[in-house]
């Protein structure tokens, strides 16, 4: 199947789960970003035992990572920011199968974010899996209302399906038709993870469902051949080695991983 129709196919499933289930999750309140922690927090990679949590903070120093099962805290730890452009991470392991977790990420300012995720279901259980999708968002058409309702649904999980920026397409954060440079990759990915108007749709979903995220093209260019010989595609300026060994690539893809709880 094509890529349009395997997408189209799983989000009118997902449509339909959404619609099906309803939840709430107020135990977090409603606060999903904070001025130290602008694009809001994540969990993301979740299997069985483990997942991987997500945070940017704005400003540099110690970012703490607690998380919380029914017994009380089990994880308590820091990972520091030198440089504010670039998110941090910490990998969580042995945790148990099915559960629900509740995470809490603070900045070294004091401010804080909670959230919560589940792991992955036990290899005997039988019942249901709700689940959300999307791709294909940029930057200048945020807040993007069609994502206002999953957070409240108690999805399982939810698949970013490639195209998470537009960084061949103009966008206030990066007014020319192409982000170059790291620093402009990653200036495209804090503009839709950020607040716009006072609404950060992605900081909404993300904090309380864990997010399985993948590329397409636009995360590096559009309608890229990364095997391919990088002579072949004057958009790369280089005449040697392929396009997946390219700086351009190399930037898109590292920005790209940097900004997904991965």
């Amino acid at each position: 199947m094509s890529r349009s129709k395997t997408l189209s196919g799983i989000g009118l499933l997902a449509l339909a789960i959404q619609l099906s289930v309803a939840g709430d999750n107020s135990d977090t309140g409603n606060q999903t970003y904070t001025s130290s922690l602008p694009n809001g927090i994540s969990s993301g990679d979740t299997t069985q035992t483990s997942t991987v949590l997500w945070a940017r903070s704005s400003i540099a120093g110690d970012v703490r990572f607690q998380v919380n099962d029914d017994d009380g805290l089990i994880v308590d730890e820091v990972v520091s920011v030198k440089n504010p452009q670039k998110p941090v991470k910490l990998g969580v392991d042995n945790l148990e199968p099915g559960e629900k977790y509740r995470y809490k990420i603070s900045s070294p300012d004091g401010q804080f974010l909670k959230g919560t995720f589940k792991t992955a279901a036990g290899s005997n259980f039988d019942g249901s899996l709700n689940f959300g999708v999307s791709g294909d968002w940029r930057g200048e058409l945020a807040p993007y209302p069609a994502i206002k309702n999953v957070d409240g649904k108690s999805l399982d999980f939810f698949i970013k399906l490639g195209d998470t920026i537009y960084a061949d397409i103009a966008s206030p954060a990066v007014p020319t038709w192409q982000a170059k440079t790291l620093g402009e990759y990653r200036a495209k990915h804090q503009e839709v993870y950020a607040s716009h108007n006072g609404v950060n749709s992605f900081a909404d979903l993300q904090r309380n469902v864990s997010i399985f995220s993948t590329i397409d093209d636009h995360e590096v260019i559009n309608d890229f051949a990364g095997g391919a010989l990088a002579a072949t595609d004057p958009r790369f300026s280089t005449t040697t080695g392929l396009i997946n060994q390219t700086s351009l690539y190399k930037d898109g893809l590292q920005a790209f991983v940097e900004y997904n709880a991965i």
